[in-house]
């Protein structure tokens, strides 16, 4: 591997992300998972994938331990659920 490709991928983060929670005026909100990865909001950062996606598993475990607890969440929490781990340089990020 090249010195300038080794670099550039030591610059490659991780960001858990989810999708965006809507509310539209007098309604109830709701997630709106078929809209682009570039417009889902960045929830946490990370260095590598692992720890991203070991960070998503305890957030998922969280928020079924609240439902099981409460028996109910927030949209917040569902966010959580359907999030991802995406690398920084995913060209699914760029706005088209």
């Amino acid at each position: 591997m090249k010195t300038h490709h080794a670099a550039a991928l030591a610059l490659v983060g991780w960001y858990l992300i989810g999708p965006l929670v809507r509310q539209p005026k007098n309604e109830n909100p709701y997630l709106d998972e078929h809209t682009a990865y570039s417009e889902w909001k960045i929830i946490q950062t990370f260095p590598d994938r692992a720890q991203c996606e070991y960070n998503r598993e305890l957030h998922i475990q969280s928020v079924q331990d609240d439902l099981a607890e409460f028996g109910r969440t927030n949209i917040w929490a569902l966010q959580l659920i359907e999030a991802d781990c995406i690398a920084s340089d995913d060209p699914r990020l760029k706005s088209k």
